[in-house]
């Protein structure tokens, strides 16, 4: 049996019908996908004891649950399940697998903190689509949740676009005291080859030039190096850019044949669309 919780009454057990990863909500008898709470009426998924053969991973329930006033309960049911869903990597493997001169690059926990949101956010509004095209999420549902997830995670986009401008900005204010710096060892070098610096002189400026072009160069690197991985969102979500835009590109085809069939709105069709479309752009800023 798994760990799943206590019953409405005590002592009890409620027994659901379980099939594959869809159960037959006890509320309103729908078969919905197997997570926290039923995506169809709200109900609590999570109060009921499943048998399931596979051990599943350890469901978390959000702290921030705590300070929100009326957050839909779908919303808690689309997380739980995107983090049980086997689409994300871990960021120390994504960690592990960038790598700076032959040496593994650690992001600062800022950034990666930045990062594992960002990626996770955009995988749930994937998942989202992808639950709408299975016919697992109604259109309701659908555009009520992915409105809340946009909101949710143009916090961490927003930081993650702000490192970016700022490293960027380093970057180029570095890459001209680096430039300086060359400029003027070599400079030092020409005028005691041709005798217009006295070795004394060389001996103390050359030192001191040196360390600066070493000091702002592995700088510029690091900065480089963060760059690179600020800008790595795809394989932060698992999956490299061609991947992602051919996942994509999928979805778009089955959005356009769901509305030719008639099975989606209009509205509907519009939302998925620019919801994956603004995942594109982002990758791609």
């Amino acid at each position: 049996m798994n760990r799943f919780l206590e019953a409405l009454l005590p002592g009890e057990k409620m027994e659901v019908e379980s099939t594959g990863d869809l159960v037959r909500c006890p509320s309103c008898h729908e078969m919905v996908p197997k997570t926290l709470y039923c995506l169809n009426c709200g109900y609590p998924l999570y109060k009921v004891e499943f048998e399931e053969e596979a051990a599943e991973e350890e469901v978390e329930m959000e702290e921030e649950e705590a300070e929100k006033e009326e957050a839909p309960l779908e919303a808690e049911k689309i997380e739980e399940e995107g983090e049980g869903g086997g689409e994300e990597v871990e960021m120390a493997e994504v960690i592990e697998a960038t790598e700076e001169g032959g040496e593994i690059f650690r992001p600062p926990p800022p950034l990666e903190e930045v990062m594992r949101e960002a990626a996770k956010n955009l995988s749930i509004r994937m998942r989202m689509v992808k639950m709408l095209l299975k016919g697992e999420m109604k259109e309701e549902a659908f555009k009520r949740l992915l409105s809340h997830y946009v909101e949710r995670g143009e916090r961490w986009l927003s930081e993650r676009r702000g490192l970016l401008e700022r490293r960027r900005a380093q970057l180029e204010e570095l890459e001209e005291k680096l430039m300086e710096a060359r400029m003027k060892l070599e400079e030092l070098e020409i005028r005691r080859a041709i005798g217009d610096a006295s070795e004394e002189e060389y001996e103390v400026k050359a030192p001191a030039y040196r360390w600066d072009v070493e000091k702002l160069g592995d700088e510029a690197e690091r900065l480089k190096a963060e760059i690179g991985y600020l800008k790595g969102l795809s394989k932060a979500m698992g999956m490299s850019d061609e991947e992602l835009e051919n996942s994509i590109g999928e979805m778009m085809k089955n959005l356009e044949e769901l509305l030719s069939e008639g099975s989606i709105t209009q509205e509907t069709y519009e939302k998925a669309e620019r919801a994956l479309e603004e995942i594109l752009d982002i990758l791609k800023g």
